[in-house]
């Protein structure tokens, strides 16, 4: 049935432009869009290994969201450097090493 959808004619997009779609997320958010049973995000067709998604079917979902006619994208998204959560201590000076001499040995 999945070869009869992508043969129907209707537009399909790639992950790239799926990505690019919603504000330009990377694979990884569509990947967990994908997994949320919450979202309702749609399935993808699957050909040669790579994955497509009917405009339609991306259309309706994005009506279905509360934010469908924002200019924000569809869910919220925090971009972060992956430090941003480690505080640094401020630099202190090294120890200074205490020098034996020949006396003690």
């Amino acid at each position: 049935m999945k070869k009869d959808k992508a043969a129907s004619g209707a537009a399909y997009l790639g992950t790239q432009s799926v990505c690019a779609r919603y504000d330009d997320v990377a694979p990884a958010t569509i990947w967990r869009w994908r997994t949320d049973p919450e979202l309702g995000f749609p399935e993808p067709i699957e050909i040669s290994g790579r994955l497509y998604w009917s405009v339609a079917d991306l259309e309706c979902w994005e009506r279905s969201r509360p934010l469908a006619n924002a200019s924000a994208p569809p869910l919220p998204r925090k971009r972060r450097n992956s430090h941003d959560h480690l505080e640094i201590a401020p630099a202190q000076p090294a120890p200074k090493r205490r020098v034996r001499s020949k006396a003690e040995g």
